[in-house]
């Protein structure tokens, strides 16, 4: 089902909610509302230096990529949303507390296509 995330691909990240606990990413194309809720904070990748959650840019990072088209995305270990020289890296280490959900993404309007990501499922098979 990574397909799913595969067609963020050349979707705009719109906004950034930081809601207590989780983080929200609003994603847009031609009318399509995606949403990436995210249980895990992702790490900022910017010229191949990572920011972080808790770090002071992190906030700054996170949202100077309201604009920024994705370009790729990847799944092969947690997720990855790649934005020209900037990327969102999505994963956690087995010693990080996580919920029983680590992202999900859900199309609005449409079919109102979802996925879901767990430890110990697909991507996160490192977290059984």
């Amino acid at each position: 089902m990574t397909s799913l995330l595969a067609r963020l691909k050349g979707t705009e990240l719109a906004q950034v909610w930081f809601v207590r606990d989780y983080l929200q990413l609003i994603f847009e194309s031609d009318g399509d509302h995606w949403s990436l809720q995210c249980w895990v904070w992702p790490r900022v990748v910017v010229d191949s230096v990572e920011t972080a959650f808790g770090a002071s840019a992190y906030r700054d990072l996170l949202c100077g990529l309201i604009g920024e088209e994705v370009v790729s995305t990847s799944s092969d270990r947690g997720l990855t949303v790649q934005f020209g020289a900037s990327a969102l890296v999505l994963d956690s280490s087995p010693d990080e507390p996580e919920g029983p959900e680590i992202a999900m993404l859900h199309v609005h309007g449409g079919q109102g296509e979802s996925m879901v990501w767990v430890p110990g499922g697909e991507s996160f098979q490192h977290l059984a």
